[in-house]
């Protein structure tokens, strides 16, 4: 319980993490925009809300979208990305979950029917422009149809990576081509919208430009011809010493009627009282001392001598117009002694702009030194009032003159305010100080160019798009429908196969998918006939499995089934027995009259018990030289004793093989149902314990199982158990025996001999022990304990008593088996520092099963080392010359049966003779063992034996009592 709250817990707090790395990423999509032009951007969050809808649910996808969108407000100064982003997560979301939508299907869903129309709305209650509002309602749904697409290859990365979910190639290969082309139009755009800003820029700079300088040449002239009739009047008054004539009255009347811009002309004197005053119009105020000496424009020329033209001021004789006023000085022997002056209606400056402006996209604005306006083409621009328009609102985008304005005042980057920015370029008039005027270009005009390109991209990419999205599915729906159709067929095929139906492959006009299908209905067809030929087998091997080769008998594994069946059936409380039998003198048939021969008995012995008992007993070839039977229903166990009796009487009738009459002995084993046991496997093996037991007590035998007879298992049990203990003790000890030459006398080598003394149990023989090793695996460990302990003793009889003994030690199969046998040996001679000569590895004849490849491998390693290699027993296995053919072997040990039946037994001591022979023709050490008695010894000598090994000789001793026979024998090595 605690184990699954730990888990929950942990998916808990893995999907907040996940939750709020989204809501993080959608953060920096948004912030990370990417402007295609001042206030048009394409955003990003929205593909962590899609990645959310997928993964987490509609509820998730919402909360992603309210912490990525409040930022927004601030971004964009309004609450329309706020709504836009809740909205799509929340429909977006029902459409995928809930209507099993295609996400990229769910989401042009809503841009298409919500997000254009909202867009367009909030555009309108915005009081956007028309073109801005198209603008942006195009610009929503490709951009949200690259973030679709894009949240859709990330899932499909994430599904394919993490490998819990499969995905569909189709799908992907869609959004990858759509993402491919909008990514690489968008990049298109950007770049060309940078280049075509660039061009904007210098186009207006141009234009602006030209307006500047034409401007500075037309108000230089204006200024120029209204300055040299100022001269000429000054240049008389300083030749008349500031005298007045009535023809100088007449000049001034002709200068007004000349220019009649000008709204006053005077005559001031050195202090600046006015002398002579020309109006226009009848005047507003008194005329008489008139005093000037308080404008600036009189202390500056009085300072300068220079002409002056002043800033705009308000006359103080006939109109309360602002106007501004050209000053000469008068001057006669360098000395200041009044000025002349002409105020200059600010109505015929505005029209020279006008005439100047007119058809062009350029305002213009004079201004005098103190940045009020003298005259604009601008209607709202109040003269006389301070020129502020290049300073309103907060300038987001600068570079060369070129100004683009928020008027909004909040840092916004708004479509709308291109409407509002303007290109200001400032000039300066030549010949005037102090006057600036400012050519102001919309930059409107030419961004309206640009926006209009963008509407028709937008629309072309739409269609594009579209077009390619259809093209894309055709294209698809021809390549992967095929492949789709194909797949389903191969996932229904082994069952096709295996109930032989007809099998409809899919069509295509690709070449490619058609090589495919081709192949695959020639592997099909490859496959029905393999599935056929296995089908067969398969009913082969069942029959092989259930039934003996050689006597077409039902096996082990039909009597453990039937037997399974009846105990398990309607009839299971029925008592039954189970006899189990074997024929004692098979060995000897094989080794004697050939495997044939035997094989020829079981077969005969097969054929007797189904004439004789196969209508009452099912009959099981069981193993080698066994078989088991087992009555029919109904049959009563009293029986049983006479029905052992007449098997053993049926059985032990000679067999004719070959005209050569054969008997055999047999032992009978019996175990009743229940009482023995209630399964297959415990009444099949107390029936074969009940049958070793009957065959110690001698030929023909039967006897019935009983549980004093598990104490020999038991016994078993307990070597096994104290084994493992006599192994990590100090129970185990070596004796040897010493091997003589016959031809000598003197000590060949002696054979390692294990012994184990137990504390409770006293001598343990190894004929006891060793198998229990060999079935239990401990052979393997008990074996390497052997050889170190020989190698150690033998090296101590080198070094000790200067003497060089061969040491015989025997090994088993299981220890061959081994992989790393000889790395082991090789490590027991580096360690004991044995030479590997002074080794020889017994291995009897008998214990060879298996693949005797396999032996032969580890054989030649052994001997590469320069170990010496045994057999033992020779004479008693199955196939003993075969061995010497794949074995190479050094010596060959007769078996003592033959030694021991040589004085009696002429065939014995001729199959001596025999292995003899074939020991010197193929320069074989033999030695013979188990030589009890001296004319043992000479028949043994006689034959040609090199070895002589018995109690003749000497007994198995431990090594201490070997060493005075050591002294007495020297070593001869074999």
């Amino acid at each position: 319980m605690k184990m699954c709250s730990a888990k929950a817990g942990s998916d808990a707090a893995k999907q907040l993490a996940g939750i709020a790395l989204l809501a993080v990423l959608g953060l920096l999509g948004n912030f990370l925009s990417l402007e295609l032009i001042s206030g048009l951007n394409l955003v990003f969050g929205s593909i962590a809300v899609l990645i959310a809808v997928y993964y987490y649910g509609i509820i998730a996808a919402v909360f992603v979208a309210a912490v990525i969108s409040i930022p927004t407000y601030f971004l964009w100064n309004h609450y329309f990305g706020i709504a836009t982003f809740l909205l799509e997560a929340l429909v977006t979301g029902l459409l995928h979950h809930k209507a099993k939508k295609n996400l990229v299907i769910s989401n042009m869903l809503f841009w298409l029917f919500i997000g254009m129309p909202m867009v367009w709305v909030n555009c309108s209650l915005s009081k956007m422009g028309t073109i801005e509002t198209i603008l942006l309602v195009l610009k929503q749904p490709i951009n949200g149809l690259f973030n679709v697409v894009t949240a859709s290859l990330i899932i499909h990365i994430l599904v394919y990576r993490s490998k819990s979910r499969t995905i569909s190639l189709r799908r992907f290969m869609l959004n990858f081509l759509t993402f491919s082309v909008i990514a690489v139009s968008l990049a298109c755009i950007k770049i060309g919208t940078t280049e075509e800003l660039r061009d904007m820029e210098a186009g207006i700079h141009v234009d602006v430009q030209n307006c500047s300088d034409a401007v500075s040449g037309m108000i230089s002239r204006w200024y120029a011809n209204h300055l040299v009739p100022l001269q000429v009047i000054a240049r008389t008054l300083s030749d008349a010493n500031m005298e007045i004539s009535n023809d100088f009255d007449r000049e001034l009347e002709v200068i007004r009627e000349s220019f009649p811009d000008f709204q006053l002309l005077y005559i001031a004197d050195a202090q600046g009282k006015a002398i002579s005053i020309t109006l226009t119009g009848e005047p507003e105020g008194s005329m008489e001392d008139l005093d000037f000496s308080d404008r600036a424009y009189y202390k500056q020329i009085r300072k300068t001598l220079e002409p002056v033209v002043s800033d705009v001021l308000l006359g103080r004789v006939g109109s309360k117009e602002p106007l501004v006023a050209i000053c000469v000085p008068v001057i006669r022997d360098g000395d200041f002694i009044g000025y002349v002056a002409g105020a200059v209606n600010l109505d015929h400056i505005s029209d020279l702009l006008a005439e100047h402006a007119d058809g062009s996209n350029i305002q213009i604005t004079l201004l005098d030194g103190e940045g009020k306006v003298i005259a604009s083409t601008i209607p709202d621009l109040r003269r006389s009032g301070m020129y502020t328009r290049y300073r309103q609102g907060n300038v987001i985008y600068k570079g060369n003159g070129l100004y683009y304005r928020d008027t909004s005042g909040k840092g916004g980057k708004r479509l709308s305010d291109w409407r509002s920015s303007s290109y200001f370029h400032l000039g300066t008039p030549r010949e005037i100080g102090g006057w600036t005027f400012v050519c102001e270009g919309s930059l409107f005009p030419y961004v309206y160019n640009l926006f209009t390109i963008y509407i028709y991209i937008f629309i072309f990419m739409l269609l594009v798009l579209q077009i390619l999205f259809g093209f894309f599915q055709i294209i698809f729906k021809l390549v992967f429908t095929p492949f789709e159709n194909l797949v389903q067929v191969i996932s229904d095929l082994a069952h096709k196969i295996e109930n032989q139906e007809k099998v409809e492959w899919p069509s295509s006009n690709i070449s490619e998918l058609r090589s495919i299908i081709a192949s695959f209905r020639l592997v099909t067809m490859k496959l029905n006939e393999t599935f056929q030929r296995i089908k067969k087998q398969k009913d082969e091997l069942e029959h092989l499995a259930m039934y003996d080769q050689l006597t077409s008998l039902p096996n082990i594994r039909m009597l453990q089934k039937n037997i399974k069946e009846r105990t398990a059936g309607p009839d299971s409380s029925q008592s039954f027995t189970i006899f189990s039998l074997e024929l004692n003198r098979l060995k000897f048939i094989n080794e004697t009259l050939g495997y044939k021969s035997g094989d020829k008995l079981i077969k005969m012995a097969a054929k007797r018990l189904k004439e004789v008992f196969g209508n009452e007993y099912a009959i099981y070839r069981s193993s080698g030289d066994s078989f088991v039977l087992l009555p029919g229903p109904g049959q009563v166990q009293d029986r049983a004793a006479a029905d052992a009796g007449n098997i053993i009487r049926v059985l032990s009738q000679p067999f004719n093989i070959d005209g050569l009459d054969v008997s055999t002995s047999i032992s009978i084993g019996i175990s009743i149902y229940p009482r023995d046991g209630a399964n297959a496997e415990v009444l099949i093996r107390n029936a074969d314990i009940a049958k070793h037991v009957a065959k110690q007590a001698g030929d023909n035998k039967y006897s019935f199982f009983s549980t004093g007879m598990d104490e020999k298992l038991r016994k078993r049990n307990i070597l096994e158990s104290e084994l493992i203990h006599a192994l990590e003790g100090e129970e185990l000890t070596l004796y040897y025996q010493p091997i003589i030459s016959s031809a000598t006398g003197r000590m060949l080598g002696a054979e390692a001999l294990l012994r184990w003394r137990h504390p409770g149990m006293g001598m343990i023989p190894p004929l006891e022990f060793i198998p229990v090793a060999e079935e239990t695996g401990l052979i393997v460990p008990l074996g390497k304990w052997v050889l170190k302990e020989a190698c150690k003793e033998a090296g101590r009889w080198e070094t000790e008593f200067g003497i060089r003994l061969t040491v015989f030690v025997n090994i088993s199969t299981i220890q061959l088996k081994d992989g790393d046998f000889v790395q082991t040996v090789k490590d027991i001679l580096d360690e004991t520092r044995l030479s590997p000569e002074h080794l020889v590895l017994e291995i009897t004849e008998t214990a060879l099963t298996g693949s005797l490849q396999q032996t032969a491998m580890v054989f030649e390693e052994l001997r590469k080392l320069g170990v010496r290699l045994a057999l033992d027993d020779f004479g008693t296995g199955y196939s003993s010359l075969n061995y010497l053919k794949m074995l190479p072997v050094d010596i060959l040990k007769i078996d003592r049966s033959y030694i021991n039946g040589m004085l009696d037994n002429a065939y014995d001591k001729r199959i001596v003779e025999i292995i003899t022979s074939i020991g010197k023709a193929l320069d074989i050490t033999i030695i013979g063992e188990g030589v009890e008695q001296d004319k043992q010894a000479e028949l043994l000598k006689a034959a040609g034996c090199h070895g002589l090994q018995g109690y003749f000789y000497h007994r198995p001793v431990p090594p201490d009592e070997l060493t005075d026979f050591i002294m007495t024998a020297p070593d001869e090595s074999a």
